[in-house]
């Protein structure tokens, strides 16, 4: 399940992030600061199972068009190699929580970039 953290809740996201395999600086909370400079907002979204730990993440870079619009950018996630997400619970999570995503806000447009390989054979030893 996919729920979206309070901006109050920036200062925890990093720590939250290190769990990751796949963290990196393009997810950091310094990074969406940065971005808002140019527009964006950055929001942060995070997914567990039956609400355990969290075994997926990504914060978006949401900027809005004109007629309700948004576009949503992703660099560097969602982040997905936490120590506790399963292959299987990602493959339902992903899809699900970027069409939700989407959704609420009505995106025109949405890039996600996660640096995670998605073929084993590339992935660091």
């Amino acid at each position: 399940m996919w729920k979206q953290l309070s901006p109050e809740a920036a200062g925890d996201w990093d720590r939250l992030l290190e769990r990751a395999r796949d963290d990196n600086p393009f997810q950091s909370e310094a990074w969406g600061r940065y971005k808002q400079r140019s527009g964006w907002e950055p929001q942060r979204w995070a997914a567990s199972v039956n609400g355990g730990p969290m075994v997926c993440s990504v914060q978006l870079l949401r900027k809005r068009l004109l007629f309700g619009r948004t576009v949503l950018w992703a660099p560097g996630g969602p982040v997905i190699g936490f120590p506790e997400a399963t292959p299987q619970e990602l493959k339902e999570l992903l899809p699900e929580g970027i069409r939700q995503i989407c959704r609420i806000h009505r995106a025109g447009y949405a890039r996600f970039y996660s640096l995670h390989p998605s073929d084993s054979g590339m992935r660091r030893v």
